[in-house]
């Protein structure tokens, strides 16, 4: 009897300790669910709190980059304005190149608050700040003195114009504006400035003019800056501008100088599973598609290049990429074949020739005349004397116009310097920024502002990234 109380005593304590041993398992099963479930759910809330916050902020972000875009196309009405009373007033104290207001008012908010604050240095000068002692160069004529005067003058002005306008905001209005999380920014560049891609689409494929326009084009690629970039030195330019030339013409044959015709454009692409287009670039991006061309040779070309102009003409006044107007130098004496050819590797000549056609913008005809002087082509002493003598038997106006077209053409070349520019400065391309924390927008607008009525300007080209 004693012994089966002792067996059941023992089995009790034996059941008893198993159970407390499940409900420990049980217990620390649903601690780690429920730790599991816990941090699940924190996580799951970091990351849509995580998502909202940059929704919101991307939101935030292109707002602000829209409100680049705005007051850029606020900044191009201005110059427009600006450049309009230049070209009046240049009218009676000769040609004057005013700087952009674009370039002298970089757009971003951080200049805005400056702005709007009362500091001035952003605008090229600090408050209260002496002038510096200004130098006078004697070597200069009083026609000149006055003229550069005149274009300080003009710069000043136009800057304190943009300082009053600003500041005609009150102070309570200037806060309400600038309370906002982030910040903007914008560049403009100009279309004019560039050598436009689709022009060859208009002309006859190997005709003189589509000849000109790849040769052209070929100037820009063999810059020094592109010599590395060919495997083949000699034909790695040239094939890569038939190739652009084929891409945008009308016909279906590789057309080369002189009238020369290779066979198919489609043989070059064998190897890819595009055919040729045969019509005008949609983006600049596209060139990427054209036989031979690469990432570092796009990379260096695009500066150069354009689809919006449709123009042949090249604004070098506005650039400001010098290269191109050295571009523009030895294809005019490369190929016209009235001067010796100037090549890039005579830089202190090359450099020479540069500085004293920007000297003269933006009148083309003066910015001809001075170029063809330099290259020995005409005698600007002998025309001056010319025009002085012929002054009194002609009105002040025909004078005048003598004196600007004198030795701007030369018979013997086959084309003249100043067909190669315009002072066309209409179609730009903006390119806008809105940061707010880490994340940033960019819009990219190309823009053609010929109409005198902003409201109807039109967008070649939107894209946000």
């Amino acid at each position: 009897m004693e012994l089966k109380l002792i067996f059941k005593i023992k089995k009790w304590f034996q059941r008893t300790a198993n159970d407390r041993g499940v409900a420990l398992m049980i217990v620390l099963s649903g601690l780690m669910v429920l730790t599991v479930a816990v941090v699940e759910f924190s996580y799951n809330s970091r990351i849509s709190y995580r998502i909202a916050v940059n929704s919101l902020e991307r939101l935030q972000a292109y707002y602000l980059a829209k409100s680049a875009i705005n007051f850029s196309k606020m900044l191009l009405r201005y110059n427009k304005e600006a450049q309009e009373t230049a070209k009046k007033a240049s009218s009676s104290i000769g040609s004057m190149n005013i700087e952009p207001i674009y370039r002298m008012m970089p757009l971003s908010s951080n200049l805005i608050r400056e702005t709007l604050g009362g500091n001035t240095s952003v605008l090229g000068g600090e408050e209260g700040e002496e002038k510096e002692e200004q130098t006078i160069d004697f070597s200069l004529t009083d026609e000149q003195k006055d003229k550069a005067a005149a274009e300080e003058e003009n710069e000043e002005e136009t800057k304190k114009g943009i300082t009053s306008g600003i500041s005609m905001m009150n102070e309570k209005e200037a806060e309400n504006f600038l309370d906002f999380e982030g910040d903007f920014s914008s560049v403009i560049t100009e279309e004019n400035s560039k050598f436009d891609l689709n022009r060859i689409f208009a002309l006859v494929p190997g005709s003189k003019s589509a000849d000109q326009r790849n040769q052209l084009l070929e100037s820009i690629l063999t810059l020094p800056q592109f010599k590395d970039l060919f495997e083949d030195q000699f034909n790695g330019p040239k094939q890569l501008v038939f190739a652009i030339g084929d891409w945008v013409d009308s016909n279906g044959m590789i057309n080369e100088y002189d009238a020369v015709q290779r066979g198919n454009e489609s043989s070059v692409y064998g190897k890819v599973d595009y055919p040729v287009k045969n019509a005008k670039f949609a983006t600049l991006a596209e060139l990427r598609l054209v036989a031979g061309m690469n990432d570092q040779i796009f990379k260096e070309l695009a500066p150069f290049a354009t689809i919006y102009t449709g123009s042949e003409k090249i604004n070098a006044c506005v650039s400001e990429n010098d290269d191109f107007v050295k571009v523009l130098i030895n294809y005019y004496t490369k190929y016209a074949g009235c001067a010796s050819e100037v090549k890039y590797e005579d830089e202190e000549k090359m450099e020479e020739l540069l500085n004293e056609i920007k000297s003269y913008c933006p009148t083309i005809e003066d910015m001809a005349k001075a170029l063809n002087s330099k290259l020995g082509l005409t005698d600007l002493e002998e025309e001056a004397s010319a025009t002085d003598s012929s002054s009194s038997e002609t009105t002040t106006t025909a004078s005048s116009t003598s004196s600007s077209t004198s030795g701007a053409t030369v018979p013997a070349c086959a084309f003249q310097f100043k067909d190669l520019l315009t002072e066309d400065n209409k179609i730009f391309t903006i390119e806008a920024v809105g940061t707010v924390g880490d994340t940033e927008t960019i819009i990219t607008m190309v823009l053609n502002t010929d109409s005198t009525d902003p409201t109807k300007w039109k967008t070649y080209y939107y894209h946000v990234d």
